[in-house]
């Protein structure tokens, strides 16, 4: 893969904080950006000190104090966009779902950088509609991580027609690179969702029909799901559709 040192990460939320906070402790240095200086200073607390923030990790014998220390020297907060992709191998776009939000990211970015991939972190806008924000198309995949990212194991890389092929390694090897499973799969324009939300959706979607009919209570499902296939959560008490757990 192509040497990878510097990540830039557009949003300091719970997604860009998880993805970051990751990144920092498999090596990587990261900038992230946000457009408020309160969120980038709730970025860092919650980074260090939330339920799967580094302190955390260093009382699970993850990390050491050292390496934690060495993580944080490898971060940097900004709200300057410039800044923060200076220098960077590839941008993960990680704001709020907003599909103007995000193209108007993606517009700022193109305008920025000029060969750099482009990864997205949406739970499942169209790679094909948010790569039209980019005047070469070819640099933008999806890397859709789940939450809290430092514990879950798992990303969906989603290419779009015209995301050049090694743009795609480049996103495998990252994600191969820090430990995490993935499955490579293509756009779908048509549908919000890839594999995890659009089947999470179509599960809800028949709990609640059950629900409607009157053949079960709202905790008799979640029982049910919980107990007879072994989820964590019952479909009818986890996230909704495009929402990440916190």
């Amino acid at each position: 893969m192509p040497v990878v040192d510097n990540v830039a990460i557009m949003g300091g939320g719970i997604m860009g904080r998880g993805i970051g906070q990751t990144l920092l402790q498999n090596g990587y240095s990261v900038t992230i950006r946000d457009i408020e200086e309160e969120v980038l200073e709730e970025t860092k607390e919650r980074m260090i000190n939330g339920s799967y923030g580094l302190e955390r990790a260093v009382e699970g014998g993850y990390l050491t104090e050292a390496e934690m220390g060495d993580a944080l020297n490898r971060l940097t907060l900004t709200t300057d966009i410039e800044e923060a992709v200076d220098g960077a191998d590839f941008v993960l776009e990680a704001v709020t779902e907003d599909l103007n939000i995000k193209g108007q990211v993606f517009q700022d970015l193109d305008e920025l950088t000029d060969d750099i991939p482009l990864f997205t972190n949406t739970s499942g806008f169209s790679i094909t509609g948010l790569s039209n924000a980019v005047e070469d198309s070819s640099r933008v995949a999806g890397t859709h991580f789940f939450s809290p990212v430092p514990v879950m194991d798992f990303v969906e890389i989603i290419r779009g027609p015209a995301t050049d092929d090694e743009v795609i390694e480049l996103a495998e090897a990252v994600i191969d690179d820090i430990g995490k499973e993935r499955v490579t799969i293509t756009d779908d324009p048509h549908h919000y969702g890839f594999i995890v939300n659009r089947c999470w959706a179509a599960m809800r979607e028949e709990a609640r029909k059950v629900v409607r009919e009157g053949i079960a209570t709202e905790e008799q499902v979640n029982l049910a799901m919980r107990e007879g296939r072994n989820l964590p959560v019952g479909p009818l008490e986890g996230p909704g559709l495009g929402e990440e757990w916190d």
